[in-house]
């Protein structure tokens, strides 16, 4: 019967460490808005990135030039937003552009409820005004909205995550709290505590196995809401998910080697433990 619940509280253990890892993370990397703009400032060394963020700046730019009554060279234009996405000021406003973007979803701001009902927008003005010095015969926008997708992607509109924002320290604590007292009592409910620690480890890198299994499954299946992404934006938006994808798979190596050191561990007490007995 001790056998029985002593397994009963691992697995309640490891599904615990399960959501603590899944919860932290998420509160650290996609919540936290200084967490989201520095998991997405390595998307902006990425080529394709540059490419269709140059793109969708040349087509901004010419579009806006026509709406001035301006003169616009396309071909000129394209050049220029080559060289700027390929420069240190680049890497400035693209983290401002996602920062901008974070607060669409994750605030009550008021730039943020301009389009209550529309697509999920960013905000590519400050790149253009980052351009207008560089020779653009044009007025610099104080906001330039574009959409991301053509409809509000899985329901997303201005503010929807505020409660996530919230309260999401709060979850991550609750969970990491229960994942402690959970193994505190799979510790009291086993004969020896070496084999305790070795379970305990054993949960650890079966939390991170799993998340690398379903992060590699789950990748398969975003396809679908990344094609609803608008033209140019689509290659940003799959390169954003590689970034938090392989910085996941960072934390989920984390927790199998801490796994693992807490086996090591469990197995060295335990070696020991049988000799301090004889």
């Amino acid at each position: 019967m001790r056998f029985l619940f002593a397994v009963l509280l691992w697995l309640l253990t490891t599904a615990a460490l399960a959501l603590t890892v899944t919860a932290a993370w998420t509160q650290s990397r996609i919540v936290d808005e200084n967490g989201y703009v520095a998991l997405t400032a390595p998307a902006a060394d990425d080529p394709r990135v540059q490419r269709a963020i140059a793109g969708e700046l040349t087509t901004q730019i010419v579009s806006l030039g026509k709406k001035q009554g301006s003169r616009v060279n396309e071909t000129q234009v394209a050049e220029l937003t080559a060289t700027y996405t390929g420069g240190p000021q680049f890497r400035a406003d693209f983290a401002s552009v996602n920062r901008m973007a974070h607060q669409w979803l994750f605030t009550n701001s008021n730039s943020a409820q301009r389009d209550s009902q529309g697509s999920w927008q960013i905000d590519v003005a400050p790149m253009i005004k980052s351009l207008v010095p560089q020779g653009l015969s044009i007025k610099a926008p104080e906001t330039l909205k574009v959409s991301v997708t053509d409809d509000n992607l899985a329901g997303l509109t201005p503010g929807r995550l505020v409660q996530v924002a919230r309260f999401g320290q709060l979850a991550v604590w609750i969970s990491f709290g229960l994942t402690l007292v959970l193994a505190g009592l799979t510790q009291l409910a086993v004969r020896s505590r070496a084999k305790g620690l070795v379970g305990l480890g054993i949960s650890a890198l079966l939390v991170g196995t799993a998340g690398w299994a379903g992060l590699e499954i789950g990748r398969r299946y975003l396809d679908r809401p990344l094609n609803r992404v608008n033209d140019n934006l689509r290659d940003v938006a799959d390169s954003l998910v590689t970034q938090a994808i392989g910085n996941a798979h960072h934390w989920l190596s984390l927790t199998m080697a801490a796994g693992g050191l807490v086996i090591v561990v469990g197995v060295v007490s335990g070696l020991v433990g049988g000799l301090l007995r004889r």
